[in-house]
């Protein structure tokens, strides 16, 4: 192999956001290239300076990641590896023991030859749900509980986590019922039932039969906040005593998380503050497509208390547009800086 890019070799990603960084060509005419590696890895630490948001998480003691401790590992398994299998496994370690599901690798992709145009879009048929929500990017994951507790003596499954979209059942104990509910992640277009669902629904279709892709993406989300109110619904009605929401092994996704907590209790919630990536070509266009959904409607769904969150949020989106504060956190030497400033990843 004549050429390494690491853009083939190793891809984070964020959610909505690929690390599209500026990598160098790693290139070696013949054998191992050790240099190559590392400064592939060091244009990888820098880019995740940039622009990943969940840095300064994973900076902090909350996030249980030794970040000097990870890059000292690297660096050593670099120096020490013998093959580009070697160096290629070391930087796929780095990514994994972040243990983030927004943040992996892609496969790889071989270099194009000639010009290439981009297919042209489908033509949704209303006749056709299992083709368009597969067209749309809708496929399962695995609904399966992250411990085995359906082999708990005294379970019972109330849904198979296909539809309903999520795995639930109740255990009793004791003359103690506990509802368990799995959430494997934070995105509707991994529930393909929903897509079905809301694919014949009147108002996902204009009068001239062309899908109204925002309407449908609304209508589904709705159905994943109610089908989770539905159980837990069950849950009450079945007497279970409290709700153990299983999110082992959970990737992350968009923010259902933030929001379906409110339908959990009838308790005032409040959110943490956004922190973003400080690089501007990332951050804002996230922030100016959420506040342009704020401003159209809020998402209507049946518990008020989310609402409500949605209209607190509206300012607190806009005032951190007009200035994103960011946090620091050092790689190399003493670990986590609570000031405010530059986050750092580099070595020196």
């Amino acid at each position: 192999m004549s050429y390494r890019n690491i853009a083939n070799r190793l891809r984070p990603v964020l959610v909505g956001v690929c690390l599209t960084m500026s990598f160098g060509l790693a290139s070696a005419q013949n054998g191992f290239d050790r240099k190559a590696w590392l400064n592939d890895y060091a244009t990888l630490k820098q880019g995740l300076e940039k622009r990943y948001s969940n840095l300064a998480w994973f900076g902090s003691f909350e996030g249980g990641v030794d970040l000097p401790g990870l890059d000292r590992r690297t660096l050593s398994a670099l120096k020490h590896a013998k093959s580009d299998a070697d160096a290629r496994s070391a930087l796929l370690n780095f990514v994994a023991d972040f243990h983030d599901g927004h943040f992996k690798e892609l496969g790889a992709l071989d270099a194009s030859h000639g010009t290439v145009s981009d297919p042209e879009r489908p033509e949704y048929s209303r006749q056709d749900a299992a083709g368009g929500c597969a067209a749309l990017g809708y496929a399962s994951n695995d609904p399966s509980f992250s411990l085995p507790f359906e082999q708990l003596r005294g379970f019972r499954l109330l849904s198979d986590g296909i539809d309903p979209p999520f795995r639930a059942g109740v255990w009793e104990a004791d003359n103690l019922r506990i509802g368990l509910l799995r959430i494997p992640v934070f995105r509707a277009n991994s529930f393909p039932a929903l897509c079905l669902k809301a694919w014949t629904q009147p108002n996902v279709w204009d009068e001239q039969g062309k899908l109204k892709r925002k309407a449908l993406d609304e209508t589904i989300d709705l159905a994943w906040y109610q089908a989770l109110a539905d159980l837990l619904a069950r849950f009450k009605q079945d007497g279970a005593a409290a709700v153990l929401l299983d999110v082992g092994r959970n990737s992350g996704g968009g923010d259902q998380g933030d929001i379906a907590a409110r339908i959990f209790t009838s308790i005032p919630l409040h959110s943490s503050a956004l922190w973003m990536t400080q690089d501007a070509t990332v951050s804002s266009p996230y922030f100016d497509q959420q506040l342009k959904a704020l401003q159209g409607r809020s998402i209507s769904i049946r518990i008020q208390l989310a609402g409500r969150w949605w209209r607190s949020l509206r300012p607190r989106l806009r005032h951190r547009r007009q200035s994103c504060r960011n946090r620091s956190a050092r790689w190399p030497g003493s670990g986590v800086s609570a000031d405010t400033g530059r986050m750092s990843l580099a070595g020196g």
